[in-house]
């Protein structure tokens, strides 16, 4: 809104100055000044545009830029793209197809989870999304190994649930248990 204001009050002014003038030279010499200063505003308009479009690209999914570091390549180009050019609009479509390409980057990220239980048993892999939660499989209570000779407690997985929960990595889950019973059976 400002800078509207000082356009018409630049033209306002302009007009008036034109109104006032009695020689042409005086009026070419309005228009000459007049058209300076618009050429300074939309430099200084431009210039706005630029850096508030470089800063949307730096905070736009910022937080994801750690575990996906393709993403601070699409920001760099992006803004190297809104340094080379003066068109507004033009500002405006690259800021849209950069933040398009960073939400393609998450959407089509996938990892692998592999679940792993007693004696090492892969349970099950998993394919899941960018900060998808991954499936634990369903573990009994307590479990019998090693020929019968062991009976443990499940206690849990050697994987935080946040990470669990919000994957952002390949992971390997592994099932964490107490040892209940253990016998030895010797021959003799």
């Amino acid at each position: 809104l400002g800078l509207t204001t000082d356009v018409t009050e630049l033209l306002v002014d302009f007009n008036n100055d034109i109104d006032e003038a009695t020689t042409k030279s005086a009026i070419d010499k309005i228009v000459e000044d007049a058209k300076k200063k618009l050429d300074e505003i939309k430099a200084a308009e431009i210039a706005k545009a630029k850096e508030d479009a470089k800063n949307e690209i730096y905070e736009y999914k910022k937080e994801d830029e750690t575990n996906l570091p393709e993403i601070v390549k699409v920001k760099e180009d992006a803004k190297e793209e809104i340094k080379n050019t003066d068109d507004i609009e033009k500002i405006n479509e690259i800021v849209k197809a950069a933040k398009d390409k960073i939400d393609e980057i998450i959407n089509n990220t996938e990892y692998t989870v592999v679940f792993y239980g007693l004696m090492n048993k892969k349970l099950s892999t998993q394919t899941v999304g960018y900060k998808k939660a991954a499936t634990t499989p369903k573990m009994n209570a307590t479990q019998k190994g090693w020929n019968n000779s062991i009976e443990v407690e499940f206690l849990g997985w050697n994987i935080e649930a946040d990470t669990l929960n919000a994957v952002t990595s390949n992971l390997e889950v592994r099932a964490q248990f107490k040892v209940l019973k253990a016998t030895t059976k010797i021959s003799i």
